[in-house]
């Protein structure tokens, strides 16, 4: 799949995600967007993250037989890291401004 077909496959499920109800199955999708989105940016961002904060966040909004989570999680991280590699200057700033933000609140980071 290239490039446009994942960001245009991700942009319609968290379109999905956002406008139905939270089912399990789009709570997972949810998550899984977001968290990649966080995790992609680590290195971008010049982020170290808590490997047991991750796990503890997983634990707490990700159901223990949700087998798509994974997938889903992995693709929109690569998405994330090839993303910020192309961003602008001002862009990148104000994206990782609110990653580190988002980071903290969740205990990722601790600085």
């Amino acid at each position: 799949m290239t490039d446009w077909g994942k960001r245009g496959l991700i942009l319609a499920l968290a379109i999905m995600a956002l406008a139905l109800p939270a089912s399990g199955q789009l709570r997972s999708t949810e998550v899984a967007l977001n968290l990649g989105n966080v995790l992609g940016s680590e290195k971008g961002c010049d982020l170290k993250f808590n490997q047991k904060a991750i796990e503890d966040y997983i634990d707490k909004n990700v159901q223990a037989n949700d087998m798509g989570f994974t997938s889903m999680l992995n693709m929109m991280t690569k998405v994330m890291a090839s993303d910020l590699r192309r961003m602008g200057d001002s862009q990148k700033t104000a994206h990782c401004a609110q990653i580190r933000r988002v980071a903290r609140a969740n205990k990722f980071i601790t600085e």
